[in-house]
């Protein structure tokens, strides 16, 4: 399964912007090797291979934001049916908890649905 995730560039006005968008867990759950799972940032990607990316069943949205409640990928992922994994409440999402061991039983589970 490919996860893909959202990798902000740059810094938006002093805020600790990996740890606001939960780059720190995505890191930390690519450093735990998850058999089976492969991690993509979102970007560089053209609009057709966007396309191609959200159309693929086998891939899901991983989006541990602390704060940052809802954003264009996960309408996108959404309009195209993949499953998507958040921190915030919004219709149609796998909701999860901003911790690696609830992000990762997630995972697992929706891993062995697909």
């Amino acid at each position: 399964m490919k996860i893909l995730y959202y990798s902000p560039k740059g810094n938006h006005s002093g805020v600790d912007v990996p740890r606001l968008y939960g780059m720190d867990l995505i890191w930390d759950l690519i450093c735990l090797s998850m058999p089976g799972f492969k991690f993509a940032p979102l970007g560089g990607y053209s609009k057709v291979e966007m396309r191609d990316l959200y159309q693929d069943m086998n891939n899901c949205l991983l989006r541990p934001t602390r704060h940052d409640g809802y954003s264009f990928s996960v309408q996108e992922a959404l309009y195209y049916g993949l499953p998507v994994l958040h921190t915030h409440p919004i219709p149609g999402v796998i909701l999860i908890k901003p911790e690696i061991k609830d992000i990762e039983e997630k995972l697992c589970n929706l891993q062995s649905e697909l």
